[in-house]
């Protein structure tokens, strides 16, 4: 039974033999004791009889035991996750998701699975929930969660969750490279990665005008070019990232400049774009996507950076819009993957085993297509794109294009600390308190 509702259930312990013994020999004596004297019948939790009332508390007394359980509860296995994979039955992406746990559950027929979900983000988020719960309530953790790979990290170093061996995942799905660079981290697989968001551009007019490619097109048109470069919480926006990458850089775990001269370059391009109008001079005030997406549709930019989650959600895109490559240094197509991913808290054994079978279950390429095609995200193996239904050109060009260029950010607080050097100087280059060639050095005096 899928259930999204409920509190933290109680999961199922095996009893001690000598427990099982002692309340054998219980069971007899209480049968004994009710036929001699009249008493009423054993209820579930104590006994009336002419002596003591013995109860389960007593019974875990005399064998050692030091919980209460009842032996014949069943097992659950319970999720926290994003509200777009558990909100409301009557979606249609819950009742695909319905189906894969019911016939999960008729395979473990005493097990049931329970999905609590939680925000998107901030306060009341998944990860939120385990940083607080893991202080306070630690009891309540569940057995799986869905987090952001940039989350997946943090939950590893709280000690909150725990690896995965290569053949745990390769039994699992043969995952696109990008999905499996998401859920690493100190060479260590952290998670099961479910499903991506990609960042590319759209263009106004394209039925009319050829789509700038390069920097250098870009430069040499009339269109105007909107990304987020500002940030809400002081890591560098993925647009930015992106172009750096484009340029010829790296984004490396510990954090390190790889190649100062992209750096330079992308900051240059910036500027010069500022400069001749391709850029609008406040692109600092964009922080998100949504922002900019906002200000393309009122007509502020000929040209966006966008995702495919995004688009997607605005149901089938406008015909006459295209969908192309942000415009890099070299012309060459590359996109960022922002990829959410099924990490197991549980360290008991049989749970566990459970938990990974699970999550084989909701992979199977027809649910995992169906399922991703609902809620209008990417799915992180092929053959589960294949099971999207549609002719969209938007499809073809996500799965031909834009997939198999697809890099993910590295993981830890080394890489998380680029980003934060890399936005402060970025917005020194704007502000013109920093030149291109500053910028890079207080990029690259970080460790």
């Amino acid at each position: 039974m899928y259930d999204s509702g409920s509190q933290q259930p109680k999961k199922s312990a095996r009893l001690p033999l000598p427990y099982l013994l002692v309340l054998a020999l219980l069971g007899t004596w209480l049968f004994s004791a009710c036929q001699g004297s009249g008493a009423a019948p054993v209820g579930d939790e104590s006994v009336t009889s002419t002596d003591e009332p013995v109860t389960m508390e007593s019974a875990a007394i005399l064998t050692g035991a030091n919980d209460t359980v009842d032996p014949g509860e069943d097992r659950q296995l319970v999720i926290w996750a994003p509200d777009f994979f558990s909100r409301d039955r009557e979606a249609s992406s819950d009742r695909v998701m319905d189906a894969a746990f019911a016939q999960f559950e008729q395979k473990h027929p005493s097990t049931r699975i329970e999905v609590q979900p939680k925000a998107l983000a901030g306060e009341t988020s998944v990860f939120a929930y385990l940083r607080s719960a893991q202080r306070v309530a630690p009891d309540i953790l569940p057995d799986i969660v869905l987090l952001t790979a940039s989350e997946l990290w943090q939950a590893a170093e709280l000690g909150l969750i725990s690896t995965l061996s290569s053949d745990d995942v390769a039994g699992m799905a043969e995952f696109y490279p990008f999905a499996i660079q998401a859920v690493a981290y100190n060479g260590e697989i952290w998670g099961v990665p479910y499903v991506s968001d990609l960042l590319h551009a759209v263009d106004q007019h394209a039925a009319t005008d050829a789509t700038p490619l390069t920097w250098v097109d870009l430069l040499a048109s009339d269109s105007t070019y909107l990304f987020p470069a500002g940030s809400r919480d002081g890591y560098a926006n993925d647009s930015v990232l992106l172009q750096y990458v484009g340029a010829g850089g790296q984004l490396l775990e510990d954090g390190t400049v790889s190649n100062p001269d992209a750096m330079e370059a992308v900051f240059e391009f910036y500027l010069s774009g500022i400069q001749q109008g391709n850029i609008p001079a406040e692109i600092e005030q964009y922080a998100s996507l949504n922002s900019v997406w906002q200000a393309f549709g009122d007509g502020r930019a000929d040209m966006a950076d966008t995702s495919s989650t995004l688009l997607l959600s605005q149901g089938d895109p406008v015909a006459e819009m295209a969908y192309t490559p942000a415009p890099t240094l070299t012309g060459e197509p590359v996109t960022l993957a922002n990829t959410w991913a099924f990490a197991i808290l549980t360290t008991d054994p049989e749970q566990r085993a459970l938990a990974i079978d699970l999550l084989a279950t909701v992979l199977d390429p027809a649910v995992h297509g169906e399922w991703s095609q609902f809620v209008h995200r990417l799915p992180t193996q092929r053959a589960a794109l294949e099971e999207w239904t549609s002719g969209s050109d938007y499809y073809a060009y996500l799965r031909d294009r834009m997939v198999p260029v697809a890099i993910s950010a590295p993981n830890g607080r080394l890489y998380e600390e680029f980003t934060v050097r890399l936005q402060d100087a970025l917005r020194g280059v704007l502000n013109g308190s920093l030149t291109p060639a500053e910028a890079v050095l207080e990029v690259r005096a970080g460790p």
